[in-house]
């Protein structure tokens, strides 16, 4: 498939998106993220700027229920733990696992052949590809799963070459403006999605709902996530929230996303995707993606997670479980991206429930 060739689609019917709620704006926009009362504009983390604030997404005027980051909670950079031997590589089996290893609490995903160079050149198929048994065990361990190698630089080129046909989008959003960072934007596409956006986005669901699924289970939560992405958006419609919500966004020099969580109306998928567009070091430095998480009764805990071109990284989008000497708890979970250093900055977010 000639990805760029594959871009297709015209923009979708767009309305003004009423903003309402404690403190007005003077712009639309699709969230509001009032600041943590008493938190500093930013904490340095290993080099890292981390600004503390708190996000929510307006929900028909009301803001989303979640609990508030404590500002004055120290932060504790986290690594990840040292592998004992090499990961697979990204499709492939790793078969040096003793067969006596424990059964996966989650449901097997169909697999496709391994992705080469060469690749297969259909998106779906790359998203068969991948092992979620392994990605679904590495959010657990560290709170996020890497999926090397993803896109290819010329899909990525492709992608980044939108965010100039105005016509793709329904709306666009300065940070600076909203105070949600600085030096960056972002555009909301509008539907129907370019074609490969879609099919990113559809063949991404299926996998990402059993894990969905599975974690639900676990925190004893519900309704349950349907299989396809189409009916989960049938739902969203029920409740308003019908305005698409994958997204392109751009930082240049100076440019960071504050720590927040994409809520966009009460249904929410606990699963989002990012790709990395652009090749750092090349069109760029700093700008490393974040994940704090606040766990109860601990110091807040940071991932630094530094992507290469077309690498995609799996995240929550609000809460995770986690495994303690009671059984599972809730992890508040907050994403956002550093500080870039220099040069421009791509990405494409991968958001599954729609907004109001």
């Amino acid at each position: 498939m000639d990805l760029p060739a594959h871009l297709g689609g015209e923009r979708g019917v767009d309305e003004a998106l009423a903003l309402d709620g404690a403190a007005p704006l003077e712009a639309g926009g699709d969230d509001h993220r009032p600041e943590v009362a008493g938190a500093a504009p930013g904490a340095g983390v290993a080099g890292v700027e981390v600004a503390l604030v708190d996000h929510h997404h307006r929900v028909g005027g009301e803001l989303a229920p979640q609990g508030l980051l404590d500002p004055r909670a120290p932060v504790q950079l986290s690594a990840l733990p040292p592998a004992s031997r090499p990961l697979a590589p990204f499709g492939c089996h790793d078969t040096s696992r003793s067969p006596a290893r424990p059964r996966s609490r989650y449901p097997a995903a169909r697999r496709g052949p391994p992705m080469g160079r060469s690749g297969p050149p259909d998106l779906a198929a790359r998203v068969a590809a991948v092992d979620w048994e392994r990605a679904a065990r590495e959010l657990d361990a560290v709170g996020h799963a890497r999926l090397p190698g993803f896109l290819r630089a010329e899909e990525c080129r492709a992608l980044s070459a939108l965010w100039d046909d105005p016509a793709r989008f329904r709306q666009r959003i300065d940070l600076a403006r909203h105070r949600f960072g600085d030096v960056g934007e972002y555009q909301y596409f509008a539907y129907p999605l370019p074609d490969a956006v879609g099919e990113l986005r559809r063949a991404l669901y299926a996998p990402l709902a059993r894990i969905a699924n599975a974690w639900a289970e676990r925190l004893g939560a519900g309704p349950s996530f349907p299989p396809a992405l189409d009916r989960f958006l049938a739902r969203c419609r029920r409740e308003g929230q019908a305005r698409p919500t994958p997204l392109l966004l751009r930082y240049r020099a100076g440019g960071y996303n504050r720590l927040h969580q994409d809520l966009y109306g009460a249904v929410a998928f606990p699963l989002q995707v990012a790709f990395l567009l652009s090749p750092p070091g090349r069109e760029f430095r700093g700008g490393e993606f974040l994940l704090l998480e606040q766990r109860p009764r601990e110091q807040a805990r940071v991932e630094v997670v530094a992507l290469e071109q077309g690498e995609a990284v799996v995240f929550p989008n609000r809460e995770r479980p986690q495994r303690g000497p009671r059984g599972d708890h809730r992890v508040r979970v907050r994403h956002g991206v550093a500080r870039l250093r220099a040069g421009k900055r791509m990405t494409l977010g991968m958001i599954f429930h729609d907004a109001k």
